[in-house]
């Protein structure tokens, strides 16, 4: 396996911990969820109903596709690719003329979108991509799979708490912590 498909590897495996999260998140508090859609981005209430069980839903099976890895997992990186794609291009197009939008993309419904969680999505964007242009139809060892986990491990939390951790950074930079 080379340092690209190791790399490859460990982006596939953060995506469907991250997309994992996001499921998590929104399950937890699905009628916060729905609302959110309602406010935020104007969805009927009906509408919000149907759509706030359903990306859940599709976070998780996409999750689920991504863990096998190899030539299996490339329609699911796919799907991941074009479902943070489109989150992204919705949010940012909500936060560029609204300025107050909230998305509970990891759950967290009370919080405001910042622009700190749109360069954490390029960045998974990004990463998904390069997952998938680099990633070999052959898996790697086991030991690579369970280093290639550790690491996406790490790079999920950082990403998924992404906006948490600057604001601590700026605060800090300002004497405030």
């Amino acid at each position: 396996m080379s340092a690209a498909e190791f790399f490859a590897d460990t982006l596939r495996l953060m995506a469907a911990l991250l997309l994992c999260t996001a499921a998590w998140g929104k399950w937890r508090a699905l009628d916060r969820f729905r609302d959110n859609l309602a406010t935020s981005f104007g969805a009927s209430p009906a509408l919000a109903a149907l759509l706030a069980p359903g990306i859940a839903g599709a976070e998780l099976i996409l999750a689920i596709g991504l863990l096998p890895g190899g030539a299996a997992s490339r329609m699911a990186l796919v799907g991941a690719l074009l479902l943070f794609a489109l989150f992204t291009a919705v949010v940012a197009w909500k936060y560029a003329t609204e300025d107050i939008v909230k998305c509970s993309c990891f759950g967290d419904a009370d919080r405001s979108v910042s622009g700190f969680d749109l360069a954490r999505n390029l960045a998974i964007i990004a990463g998904i991509a390069f997952s998938l242009l680099a990633s070999g139809a052959n898996g790697g060892s086991w030991q690579a799979t369970v280093c290639a986990t550790g690491v996406a491990t790490l790079l999920a939390v950082v990403l998924a708490n992404a906006h948490d951790i600057m604001m601590l950074l700026l605060y800090a930079r300002e004497g405030a912590v």
